[in-house]
């Protein structure tokens, strides 16, 4: 995890969420509505769209690519503006903060792991429908093509049409198949819990209370910006991995 660091530099515009506090008319409280879509929220619709997509029909395959595609841009690296202010008090708040973004990335690996391993299955048990489909057809080819060397025009024209309704069978077959398939591991994309942070937020909120006549409201604004800044860097990071999961392992499926 990156840690915050600090400088006098002028503060940051205003980030985006993972706020614990916000200074309002210099009072503080904890606020809940975030300022940008979280990738918490983000991914686990994004997943179960690409189980959707995967080995299915062409809408459904775009749907996927295109809740997928945008990912970087959607969580995009920036560089947290520093500071140089080093005071005990400052110091104690950044530890706080520090902790938060402990738990928020162990909560969103958690929470990236579980899908893209639901992901990852979905692709391997199409991929088995698939090949067993081929298989089916290969093996009706060769009997058809064995049956009809010897046979009749009227026989070639039966064997023919036979193994026209035996391939519409296989199709409808492996359709269905992709479909359970799919279904089955969304049953398994559920939500993954939250770590409970109460306690820790209470003590941020503590601590920009007391710290509050003490420096400018700038530095605790700028802290708060930081703390946002390495939160969307996290996010970041997650959304590269998933695009290399995508890249490396799904992307054929979803063509």
């Amino acid at each position: 995890m990156e840690e915050i660091k600090y400088s006098d530099a002028e503060v940051a515009a205003k980030s985006d969420d993972y706020s614990v506090c916000i200074m309002n008319n210099e009072r503080f409280t904890e606020i809940d509505q975030p300022l940008h879509e979280h990738f918490s929220a983000w991914w686990p619709v994004a997943a179960r769209t690409v189980i959707k997509g995967i080995c299915a029909d062409v809408n459904a395959r775009r749907a996927a690519a295109q809740a997928i595609l945008p990912i970087l841009d959607k969580f995009p690296h920036g560089v947290p503006t520093p500071m140089r202010m080093n005071t005990y008090e400052v110091n104690a708040l950044h530890d706080l903060y520090s902790s938060r973004l402990m738990f928020e990335e162990q909560y969103l690996n958690r929470i990236m792991d579980h899908f893209c391993n639901i992901i990852a299955s979905t692709v391997k048990g199409c991929d088995r429908v698939l090949q067993q489909s081929q298989l089916l057809s290969k093996q009706l080819r060769e009997s058809a093509e064995s049956f009809s060397l010897n046979a009749s025009s009227k026989n070639r024209r039966i064997i023919a049409d036979t193994m026209r309704m035996y391939f519409t069978r296989i199709l409808n077959q492996r359709d269905t198949d992709l479909k359970l398939c799919r279904s089955e591991h969304l049953l398994q994309a559920h939500d993954i819990k939250r770590a409970e942070t109460k306690q820790l937020d209470d003590r941020i909120s503590q601590a920009v209370r007391e710290l509050a006549p003490k420096v400018s409201p700038d530095v605790l604004q700028l802290l708060q910006d930081s703390y946002r800044q390495h939160m969307r860097n996290i996010e970041h990071d997650m959304a590269k991995r998933i695009q290399e999961h995508c890249q490396q392992s799904w992307i054929d499926a979803l063509r």
